[in-house]
């Protein structure tokens, strides 16, 4: 047997639309593989039988959110599966089969609970046979299955089909003493039954909620009633003394079932004792610790008020009917009979669902939304001025922990999560009078923007989504004419929630709050268009929601300066990063149709932001001047336009950044947008008006890049250094500034060949190498640019003898002990090799650019490989690159490399270069001895030491090579007259 083969489908395919139950003939066929299995054969499961359960399995996950398309097909799909169960259960009962549990029956009876968990037991039970033989049946086979000692792991399907399909029988209208036996002494069917289900709810599985179904429908039986309140006796000591949640639980549950299904005039007299348990088994600590027993708590006080209530005598009417708009109706529904007097004791009941609604601490959400939905419900069955007092109660919630004029606190956020929520099972119900819609209203458009920020993220979404479900459930129960006066408001924060919510799943609430809106009402401007750009997939996307959606909306005036404002007030203060960045470009793309119109207001206001003190203000308002800024290079016509003139605007803003802000603590994003900045707005113009230039100090925007360029993280580096690129397009072209641009440029190389030097150690380990890497990159690419440009007069640019340092200072990091280091020479030599190569070509001039040893190193590293490749693993690197000593102009600096690299301490590194330089000299020597290249190498090894004698870490390397070249026999041991001589 292979009890592994319950391992969860394979068989998942993309979330999509049915239309009708496409896979019926698929599940059909692969259902025939199991109806014609042998349930009492104890023989492995066949591949067939595997593969079946998988697809079936697969199948029913597929229709999971759109399970009522199989409606039409659950007669062919359920009863077969059930009647082969049914048959093989009177068999084994019949025969008294002793060993009756299979894997097969096992999976059996999951592929029944498969077609349940996709449907619904309340949809799936009525199929499964019900005639009242089969009661003596199921509930021996059961019975046997609890005393058999041969249970298969994990069979919790079993007992839970089995526990399902007592309960349909237990409804039948018959006796159930007329199953007993005359003068037997064994237990009775009754106390067989309630037995059986007692010791099932103790279970942590789903075979509990079966067990809690049949117990209820055991005692709302007329002749079996009595029964229950020896049942709650039995549930106190569990609820009051003990810590077994899963028993508690399952006492819970049957109660919250029995109220569910019993009349009043069954359980009226219990409903004192059932108050009394859920107020034990709240204050029974070990209980009330868990979500669902608190939650089961809320439902039976919930239902024990509803049974105090009577039904509701009227119809719920809405504020249209199919026939149309009813002028006596007053913008909610009708409630109960209101010359009834509503009964003392749902005044208890009502303040345990408020404290339910408001609750930090006990409640979450689950607690809170039953809350909500029994407060509804209650009220929809009280009179009209009762309901209209539990509304004011709910609305009342809001004003926990919350004071006028004041910022929100996150204690906050469950009492106005639970008053939403009540408010909208108010307006589902239409509950709500017309003369309490603008206070409902008032409140609910406070949460729908309720976002209030905890540590490094925010709270609140649970608010926002209540909002929403409030806001498209009132015009399904509201007259048009009372939601007139604030169409125009509703639609502006619906459609802002849709566009600008950081949550997916917010912003479709709020397109469906807002569909639904425009269909039943027609109030909302510009609507139907609307619909076009923010629908369900429009929103679903973030950058479509800002960047596509928005701009379209806001071609509609009355929602533009909404979505403006928003941006620009909440959007931009945004505690996440991203949010603040999309929320800058959609700004800019909102602004940027009618930049005279609504510009000044907008620069107003991110100008107002610099001055906080939230890093978070800052940055968001100097990404929505860059954005700005961005918009009005891209409208101007010439630098006498006005848009010329906002940029000069915008630049000088850049003064308005504090010193002590742009060198706090993790000021990185800041730094990174304010360079972003400069770039997008600086200009010619702007630095000739500036005001303080004949003040000596640094301008903010110098100190600002400078900053930038000295910052620890890589990002900010680069984004500075951009800018600086940027800067260059402010170039001037006149004689003077031609004069001082060689010098310059030498300068900037010569700065970069310096940092090939930088060997700068911390506890990060060895960050010159960053300098060093960027040192290589930049060399390279400037190079590579004198020598693909066509310049007339190129010492002045670059002398030979800067050229050949660059060269050699490549080099010389060639053969250095670090891959990443040695893998960007490699990119810069074959750059270099290939633009000197087409210089030369054809130009006479070009030969200048030809660097020593150029067919040296053209074989070297230009035929195998003209990429580059190779140059990071040493095995390919070393032995090629000691062939260029016999390169005089680069020998003093490869060998630094290459001391280095035999000095580290990694084998991966130290060992290849020794060997190849060990193996080279001998090579080397022996071919060509007039040469004397041996003498060469230990010559310069020798003044390279005499220079840097203090150095352990030129020494040490050093010391470490005459120590390989030693021990590779490239220094002939001395005869004894050499030793004699010498001493």
């Amino acid at each position: 047997m292979d009890p592994d083969t319950t391992e969860p489908t394979e068989h998942i395919t993309e979330h999509k639309q049915l239309a009708t139950f496409e896979r019926y003939d698929e599940f059909k066929r692969h259902l025939d593989v199991w109806l014609h299995c042998d349930l009492s054969s104890t023989t492995d499961l066949t591949e067939a039988e595997k593969l079946a359960w998988v697809r079936l399995e697969g199948i029913c996950n597929e229709y999971q959110e759109q399970s009522f398309l199989l409606d039409p097909w659950l007669n062919e799909l359920l009863v077969p599966p059930v009647e082969l169960l049914r048959r093989h259960v009177t068999k084994v009962v019949n025969e008294k089969h002793q060993n009756f549990l299979t894997w097969r029956l096992f999976y059996l009876n999951l592929i029944i609970y498969q077609i349940i968990k996709t449907r619904g037991y309340k949809t799936i039970v009525p199929f499964f046979p019900h005639e009242v033989s089969d009661l003596d049946v199921a509930l021996t086979f059961i019975e046997q299955y609890q005393d058999s000692d041969l249970k298969i792991a994990n069979s919790w399907a079993i007992p839970y089909i089995m526990l399902l399909w007592l309960s349909l029988i237990c409804r039948l209208p018959f006796d159930l003493a007329s199953f007993d036996e005359i003068g037997s002494t064994s237990s009775t069917t009754v106390q067989r039954i309630e037995s059986l289900g007692r010791l099932h709810l103790n279970k942590a599985g789903i075979d509990r909620d079966s067990a809690a179904l049949l117990l209820s429908k055991l005692y709302t039986r007329s002749d079996t009633q009595v029964l229950f309140k020896p049942f709650l006796e039995w549930c106190d000591p569990i609820l009051t003394a003990t810590s077994e949640v899963f028993q508690a639980l399952g006492c819970l549950q049957t109660i919250s079932e029995v109220l569910k299904s019993a009349g009043k005039d069954q359980i009226g007299p219990y409903l004192p004792l059932i108050l009394d348990l859920v107020h034990k088994a709240i204050a029974n600590s070990a209980l009330a610790a868990n979500t669902t027993i608190r939650k089961q708590c809320i439902k039976i006080t919930g239902r024990v008020g509803l049974t105090f209530l009577p039904a509701t005598s009227r119809i719920q009417t809405t504020a249209r009917h199919l026939q149309g708009t009813t002028a006596s109706n007053e913008g909610f529904a009708q409630t109960g009979d209101d010359s009834e007097d509503v009964p003392d004791e749902i005044e208890g009941v009502v303040d345990e669902m408020l404290i339910a609604l408001r609750d930090r601490v006990r409640y979450d959400t689950t607690i809170r939304w039953s809350a909500a939905k029994y407060m509804a419900r209650i009220a929809s069955r009280v009179p009209s001025e009762f309901a209209d007092q539990l509304l004011d109660a709910v609305m009342e919630v809001y004003t926990v922990h919350y004071v006028q004029g004041e910022e929100l606190n996150p204690i906050t956020e469950p009492s106005w999560h639970g008053a939403t929520l009540a408010c909208a099972e108010f307006a589902r119900q239409g509950l709500i009078n017309k003369l309490k819609v603008a206070t409902a209203l008032e409140w609910v458009l406070k949460a729908l923007s309720y976002d209030v920020r905890k540590g490094s993220h925010s709270i609140g979404s649970n608010v926002r989504d209540a909002a929403c479900y409030f806001l498209w459930s009132l015009p399904r129960t509201q007259d048009p004419e009372v939601i007139r006066p604030y169409a125009e408001r509703l639609a502006q924060s619906l459609m802002t929630a849709a566009l600008f919510d950081r949550e997916v799943h917010i912003r479709r609430a709020a397109s469906a709050a807002f569909q639904e809106n425009v269909g039943r009402m027609g109030l909302f401007p510009h609507g139907i268009d609307l619909l076009k750009w923010a629908d369900f997939h429009g929103v679903g996307v973030r950058r479509s929601a800002f960047l596509v959606a928005a701009p379209e909306v806001a071609k509609h005036l009355v929602y533009r300066d909404t979505l403006i404002n928003h941006l620009a007030q909440t959007t931009l203060k945004h505690w996440d990063k991203s949010m603040r960045e999309i929320g800058s470009e959609a700004l800019g793309n909102i602004c940027q149709p009618d930049l005279d119109q609504v510009a000044p207001g907008v620069i107003g206001q991110l100008k107002q932001s610099l001055a906080f003190v939230d890093d978070h203000e800052i940055h968001g308002a100097v990404l929505g001047l860059r954005e700005m800024s961005e918009a009005f290079r891209r409208a101007a016509q010439n630098e006498d336009s006005s848009e010329a003139r906002w940029q000069v605007g915008i630049f000088e803003l850049i003064d308005n950044l504090r010193e002590p802000t742009l060198k706090s603590y993790r000021n990185d994003i800041l730094l990174e947008a304010s360079c972003l900045l400069i770039s997008s707005s600086i200009s010619q113009i702007a630095l000739v008006h500036r005001p303080d230039l004949d003040v000596k100090s640094v301008p903010r925007w110098r100190f600002i890049l400078d900053l930038g360029l000295k910052h620890r993280n890589e990002v900010v580096q680069r984004t500075a250094a951009q800018t600086v690129g940027v800067l260059s397009n402010l170039r001037s072209s006149d004689k003077d500034t031609k004069r001082y641009v060689y010098p310059y440029f030498q300068l900037v190389l010569k700065t970069l060949l310096d940092g090939l030097e930088d060997y700068s150690v911390d506890e990060r380990g060895d960050v010159g190498s960053w300098v060093r890497i960027s040192s290589l990159q930049g060399l390279s690419s400037s190079v590579e640019l004198i020598l693909r440009s066509d310049i007339r007069n190129p010492n002045d640019w670059l002398p030979q003898e800067l050229y050949l340092g660059i060269w050699a200072g490549m080099l010389k990091q060639g053969a250095e002990r670090l891959d990443n280091v040695r893998a960007e020479v490699g990119k810069g030599v074959v750059q270099l090799l290939e633009a000197s190569t087409l210089k030369a070509n054809g130009n006479v001039s070009g030969s200048r650019w030809i660097p020593c040893g150029y067919d040296l190193l053209r074989q070297l590293f230009m035929v195998e490989t003209g990429s580059g490749e190779g140059w990071n693993q040493p095995a390919w690197l070393f032995p090629r690159i000691v062939q260029v000593l016999q390169v005089p102009e680069y020998r003093s600096n490869i060998l630094k490399g290459l001391v280095l690299s035999i000095g580290s301490r990694n084998e991966g590194t130290h060992r290849p270069a020794a060997t190849a330089l060990t193996e080279y000299l001998i090579e080397r020597d022996t071919a060509f001895p007039n040469e004397r290249i041996i003498d060469a190498v230990f010559k310069e090894l020798l003044d390279l030491a005499k220079a840097n004698s203090a150095s352990n870490t030129v020494v040490l390397p050093i010391l470490s090579t005459f120590d390989a070249l030693i021990e590779g026999s490239v220094v002939a041991e001395p005869t004894e007259s050499e030793e004699r001589a010498n001493v």
